[in-house]
């Protein structure tokens, strides 16, 4: 159908069935018959062949009128693929939390963009279970999330960086002022000073009889909380009033309690010199950030190229 349709659009521009016999490389009794079957499938006349040149019919007028916007829109959509092919367009969204949104990606993005600017990227915030819905329904292409957040079911995740877990303590608190092992300012986190946190770390025990603030139960701060506090011997008491991990951080500094925050969002705090970071002795403060697709998908090259990103910035 394609063809007919380029071989009655060269008559109309040719305005002869000999010059565009000769433009398509083709015969012109072939060319004539080609129209002619068209004319008889729509049951339509298309050319009027008495007149020199030859001209077109009110219902050829509307063909040609057709047939020029299939052939714009065909074309338009060539060019999107091959700028696809040179990634000069398309779109990614990324199922993420809050926290990846509002502190990690928008840098991220920020350079993607530089380096494809014709690229669309979409941040999409939601729960663990609803963003994994989200990805088995290709709502979203990719998942940045905490490891255990990615329903093995649909998804296909790979470890992109791994982060830290430290415990935030207010400076008034008595156990604070006295234990030095382990302790860190938030000034020594933005040097760098606590790399190697293995090597001075506290024991969780001692902060026992403290509130752990923390975010909702479905949270994996949470379910790490508990376990460390239980490997160290002992049932924490949690006070899970913070929705977000930048309000328990803030409940820490108010003395209300004390809270495992990512080392990373200390980098993005003000330091107002009024909250310690303690290394905690435990495996689990250490844990990793993984990006997921979807099971048995291939990702288009936009994705692909964001996908590639990633794990660039994330080896760095």
């Amino acid at each position: 159908m394609l063809n007919e349709m380029e071989y009655i659009l060269a008559v109309w521009e040719e305005r002869s069935f000999t010059r565009a016999a000769g433009r398509l490389y083709i015969s012109q009794p072939a060319l004539s018959a080609a129209v002619r079957r068209a004319e008889e499938r729509l049951g339509v006349q298309i050319f009027d062949r008495n007149t020199r040149p030859v001209s077109v019919t009110p219902a050829g007028e509307k063909y040609i009128e057709s047939a020029l916007k299939i052939r714009q829109i065909l074309a338009g959509m060539t060019d999107y693929f091959a700028a696809l092919d040179t990634l000069q367009a398309g779109r990614v969204s990324i199922g993420t939390s809050d926290y990846f949104s509002s502190y990690t990606l928008p840098e991220i993005v920020r350079d993607f963009k530089k380096r494809y600017p014709q690229i669309d990227v979409e941040l999409s915030v939601a729960d663990p279970a609803r963003r994994n819905g989200m990805l088995r329904d290709e709502a979203v292409d990719l998942l940045l999330c905490v490891e255990g957040e990615v329903d093995g079911d649909t998804a296909e995740a790979a470890v992109w960086r791994q982060e830290y877990l430290m415990l935030a303590v207010s400076k008034d608190d008595s156990v604070a002022q006295a234990v030095r092992k382990g302790r860190y300012t938030i000034a020594d986190i933005k040097n760098g000073e606590h790399r190697g946190l293995q090597g001075e770390a506290a024991s969780i025990s001692v902060f026992s009889e403290k509130s752990f603030l923390s975010l909702q139960k479905q949270n994996d701060i949470y379910s790490r909380t508990l376990a460390i506090c239980r490997d160290a011997g002992f049932e924490p008491v949690f006070d899970t009033g913070a929705s977000l991990q930048i309000t328990a951080y803030h409940m820490v500094r108010a003395g209300l309690g004390v809270a495992f925050v990512r080392e990373e969002l200390i980098r993005h705090v003000v330091d107002t010199n009024d909250v310690y970071l303690y290394a905690i002795d435990s495996p689990l403060v250490h844990r990793n950030i993984s990006i997921a697709h979807k099971k048995n998908r291939s990702l288009p090259q936009a994705v692909q190229a964001m996908n590639d990103f990633l794990y660039q910035i994330g080896s760095i």
